[in-house]
């Protein structure tokens, strides 16, 4: 008996070849992908899952991944807004797009990026949701970083502003008021070498006046 199995092998080696760069997409990306499986209610979590949570590769022998063991690893204050925003992509038959706060086994606060779309059989009945999530700690906090540091930079500009309007006005002043009385002795009976002293002044006056200007 003989039979021809290329066409098999070839969807092998496909089937092999988009695992192979799915695979090295997640890895670069540094993002979990996890399933949750609506007829037993079941989830499944991949390796970079479990890291991302905090979660050594012995815990992982040990963790069932479980809905209730996502929510228990959320942090307080984003347990409502995380599975209220969940629930309603459920109901509503849509994808889900949620940032979120975890905690960790050892207590560390980690941001969390999470998107995931719905699973559907041939019918087109949603069976389950499949997801992705990543580490956004890092990023998000760089970002707070510069907004910071942009704020500072602006408050330093304004007060710089400021201080130059400030001393424009101080040194403006009295420079018109030099002006002014340069101006009346010019019209007094001044000897060549005075008339020539209150010129060089006035002009001095001047180009220090330009400069403020």
């Amino acid at each position: 008996m003989v039979e021809d199995v290329t066409a098999a092998h070839e969807q092998r080696l496909m089937l092999d070849e988009a695992l192979a760069r799915l695979y090295l997409a997640s890895e670069t990306a540094q993002i979990g992908i996890w399933y949750w499986n609506f007829a037993d209610s079941t989830v499944q979590w991949d390796a970079r899952m479990f890291a991302i949570f905090g979660r050594t590769a012995e815990e992982r022998a040990t963790l069932d991944p479980s809905y209730q063991f996502w929510v228990d690893c959320l942090h307080p204050d984003d347990v409502a807004q995380a599975e209220d925003s969940l629930n309603q992509a459920n109901a509503n038959d849509t994808d889900w797009a949620c940032n979120y706060r975890i905690i960790c086994a050892n207590g560390d606060v980690r941001t969390i990026e999470a998107f995931a779309m719905q699973r559907r059989d041939e019918s087109g009945k949603s069976i389950g949701m499949l997801g992705v999530c990543r580490d956004a700690t890092e990023r998000l906090q760089l970002a707070a970083e510069l907004i910071a540091a942009k704020h500072e930079a602006e408050a330093a500009n304004k007060a710089k502003d400021r201080f130059l309007a400030n001393i424009s006005h101080e040194l403006r002043t009295p420079m018109n008021a030099i002006l002014g009385l340069l101006q009346i002795l010019e019209r007094d009976e001044l000897g060549n070498a005075q008339r020539l002293h209150v010129t060089s002044a006035k002009r001095a006056a001047k180009a220090l006046l330009r400069i403020l200007n």
